[in-house]
């Protein structure tokens, strides 16, 4: 097991300090950035991201308009900055996100997604930190593309977002690879399970992520602790599953943590 320091890809991201955010030449306020991991057997998940909103002791602030249209899946390993704003001292207990347009690319071609009221009154993220005007307080959003999608009878597509979010400065990445003792394994959806520590109840699974072409994956947004590493494909053609795992791994704040490779059988 290594780790080094998370170092971000984004200009001005805060990923060190005390109390939730850091000192710098920015100010203060709340900055959010967000990424993604790959999903088996779809090239392309794309929408128009228009607004991105917070609570803040009882009142919406808005932190960004991006007007863009992005492809999450071109996130996995860098982060997309949504917005950033000044704002007073205070507590967030929640963020909206307001997309549009959502499609979905796959082998059979461009599917229509349904993603109920994302559009009207935003994806909410439930939160519980503090911001300050003292310090830019940098937030990570995963949009976990893995645990948000239902694929319908149709081929159409349901999407149900599922973000775990964490402020940068307190959480880790897990990053590694799942071979078949031989060959990198593409596809595969890795499962952190927290074992050990006060972050979350024993055997969650906190986040998720997939290997790519050549069987890397990523795991954002773990809050520190000790994890174990499920892997588990299942072939597209035949439904066989195979599985592994890696155990022991600790997790710590502002670091990324390679896991030994994960061997599926």
């Amino acid at each position: 097991m290594k780790r080094t320091p998370l170092l971000g890809f984004v200009a001005g991201a805060c990923l060190f300090g005390a109390a939730g955010g850091c000192g710098g030449d920015a100010g203060g306020g709340l900055a959010l950035n967000m990424v993604d991991s790959p999903y088996p057997g779809v090239t392309e998940v794309s929408m128009d991201v228009d607004r991105i909103e917070a609570h803040v002791d009882g009142t919406w602030q808005l932190i960004g308009e991006p007007g863009i249209r992005v492809n999450l899946l071109d996130y996995q390993s860098e982060k997309l900055p949504l917005g950033e704003a000044a704002l007073p001292d205070g507590h967030v207990n929640q963020l909206r996100m307001f997309v549009s347009d959502p499609q979905i690319v796959d082998a059979d071609g461009t599917h229509n997604v349904d993603m109920p009221s994302a559009g009207n009154t935003g994806i909410k993220m439930n939160v519980n930190f503090d911001v300050s005007s003292a310090f830019l307080t940098t937030v990570l959003l995963d949009f976990n593309v893995e645990q948000s999608l239902v694929k319908r009878g149709n081929g159409d597509y349901l999407l149900k977002p599922v973000i775990p979010v964490v402020v940068e400065n307190l959480a880790g990445l897990a990053l590694g690879t799942v071979t078949d003792g031989l060959d990198p394994v593409e596809g595969t959806v890795v499962s952190a399970v927290y074992v050990a520590g006060s972050n979350y109840p024993l055997d969650t699974v906190v986040n998720t992520g997939v290997t790519d072409v050549d069987g890397a994956y990523r795991v954002w947004a773990l809050m520190p602790g000790t994890y174990r590493f499920d892997a588990l494909h299942t072939d597209p053609d035949t439904l066989v599953e195979r599985s592994g795992s890696s155990g022991n791994h600790e997790i710590t704040a502002g670091t990324e943590t390679t896991v030994d490779n994960i061997v599926i059988s």
